[in-house]
Formats: C-alpha cells, sequence, structure tokens
C-alpha cells in the first residue's frame, strides 16, 4: 500500500505534466514558474557580470546552457497550459480557457523578451572576453625610432594594458604617450592610466580619444591636444548589467577623475552622459576643467 502523501486534485500541477488541478489554477501557477525561470536566468547573468571579471570559455557556456535551460522550461510551462486547456475543453468554459493561455502567453512574452534583451547581449559580451577580444585588435602600438614616443592607436580589448605595460618595460626612454583610440574595456584604460602615472609620462592626443581612452590619457604628468583633436566622454555600458550597477560604476568613475585632476561639475557631466552617446568639450572646457593642460598646434 503507498502510503505516501497525495497532492490535492484542486492543487495538483505537475511540473512536467498536465495536472488535475482547475485550468485557471494551473495558468497562475506556471505563469509563477515562468517568472522565477526568467529570474534565475537574469541573476546568473548579473553575478558573471559582476563577478567574473575574466571568464573562462566554459563558464561562458555553462551560463549560456543555465539560460537556455531556463528558456526551454518557460516554453514547456506555456505548451503545458495549452494542453491542458485542449484537454478540458469539455469541462471548462471557453472564457477560462482564453484567459488561461492568453496569460501564460503574455508572461512567456514579456518575460521572454526581457530576458532576451538582457542575457544574450551579455553572454556574446562575455564570450568576447573569454576569447580575448580578437575581433578587436586592429591597431599599432609601437615606439619611436629615437625611443622617446610611444604611439598608442587601437583599440581597449583584453590584454591590452598587459602588452602596453611589456612594451614600457623594454622602452625606457619613452617620455611621452600618443593616444588616438575609439575607447574599449574600462580596466585596461584603468592599468595604462596607472602605468603612465607610474612612469610619470606626458599624454598627447593628436587626433581623437574617445570613451575609455580618455582615462587612460588623464594619467599624464602633462596632458596636451592638437588643435582640432578631439576628447570624447560617456558613462559606464555593459550589455545586460543592472543600472543599479552601471550608476555604481559610474559614481566610481566619477571619483576617479576628481582624484585624476579634473573639477568636479566637469566629472559629473561626463559620467552622466548616457553610453550610447558622447560628449565632446570644447578645448576651453578642457583646460578649464584641468583634463588638458595644453593646447598645441
Amino acid at each position: 500500500m503507498d502510503d505516501r502523501p497525495r497532492i490535492p486534485a484542486w492543487a495538483d500541477v505537475g511540473l512536467w505534466r498536465i495536472g488535475a488541478a482547475p485550468l485557471l489554477y494551473q495558468a497562475y501557477t506556471r505563469a509563477g514558474w515562468v517568472l522565477v525561470a526568467q529570474l534565475v536566468a537574469l541573476g546568473a547573468i548579473w553575478i558573471s557580470v559582476t563577478k567574473l571579471p575574466d571568464p573562462s570559455t566554459a563558464e561562458v557556456v555553462i551560463l549560456a546552457a543555465a539560460i537556455a535551460a531556463a528558456m526551454v522550461f518557460s516554453a514547456v510551462q506555456v505548451g503545458l497550459v495549452w494542453l491542458a486547456s485542449a484537454r478540458n475543453a469539455q469541462r471548462e468554459p471557453a472564457s477560462t480557457r482564453w484567459l488561461s493561455t492568453g496569460l501564460a502567453a503574455v508572461v512567456l512574452a514579456a518575460s521572454g523578451l526581457v530576458t532576451y534583451e538582457k542575457t544574450v547581449p551579455s553572454v556574446v559580451e562575455l564570450w568576447h572576453i573569454a576569447h580575448g577580444d580578437t575581433a578587436l585588435r586592429d591597431g599599432v602600438m609601437a615606439v619611436s625610432d629615437d625611443g622617446t614616443q610611444l604611439f598608442f592607436s587601437r583599440t581597449f580589448s583584453v590584454g591590452t594594458a598587459d602588452e602596453f605595460k611589456r612594451l614600457l618595460r623594454s622602452a625606457a626612454k619613452v617620455t611621452t604617450v600618443h593616444l588616438q583610440s575609439p575607447g574599449g574595456r574600462l580596466g585596461e584604460a584603468v592599468e595604462i592610466y596607472a602605468a603612465i602615472r607610474a612612469r610619470r609620462l606626458d599624454t598627447v592626443v593628436d587626433t581623437f580619444c574617445l570613451s575609455a581612452c580618455t582615462i587612460a590619457y588623464l594619467g599624464g604628468s602633462t596632458r596636451r591636444m592638437r588643435q582640432g583633436a578631439r576628447l570624447g566622454f560617456h558613462g559606464a555600458a555593459f550589455p545586460g548589467l543592472p543600472q543599479s550597477e552601471l550608476d555604481k560604476t559610474n559614481r566610481g568613475m566619477l571619483r576617479f577623475l576628481v582624484s585624476a585632476g579634473v573639477d568636479v561639475d566637469f566629472a559629473e557631466r561626463a559620467t552622466n552622459t548616457p553610453a550610447e552617446s558622447l560628449w565632446i568639450p570644447s578645448p576651453a572646457e578642457l583646460i578649464d576643467a584641468g583634463a588638458v593642460h595644453q593646447v598645441i598646434p
């Protein structure tokens, strides 16, 4: 005799099967399960982005598999509501069947869209990081013939800072770093900033230095820019990262800019500029704020 407690019929939903519970109860319960699954997927992304600065390929694959499992589980729950609706066509009124299947479909569509928009770009970005940003490695990093000038013309990709520091160690006579870059990884730029500052090197922008590049530029003891050159600033960005984390990063970046000698009002405008935009201050604004020391021909 089976003495195991039995689930009451009214509460029998069934995780992977059609339960005996009323259709509307099943729809609400499965909708809740779908929301939980999507929250787990979003939480996995948040943990990966904030706690795994240098993810391995295996970690990214596991993350992608977990997100895919959450999406499959959600789709199965909606499918089970639809099947339960079809099976109970004789017992449940049409209005209940439509309400139940509609609720399940709306929950899946809404939560699935949010999860897709947040998780897929993050997984792609983490995959690029795990593989060393190979698509962003084009460019030049070289020392002049007389050994005094270091020319940096590339994106700040994973491993750029290590390469920069190796080159700098082999070039004891370097006094000035010329920066030209559209930006890239903030962490790499911070490391290059520290390397420039440790050697008390000067920095120059001959054409343009945007986004993360400006962080490295601020490491210069004397910071110059040529007439017509551009420096561009904006707040932090990372696909899928919650706004609260981006705000925290921007607050840290503001403190960083001020510690580098930049006026606080200028720093606030720079970090408050949306990541999809770019604020390009005038030379006068840059000099008044202490970001640039001199404009040269």
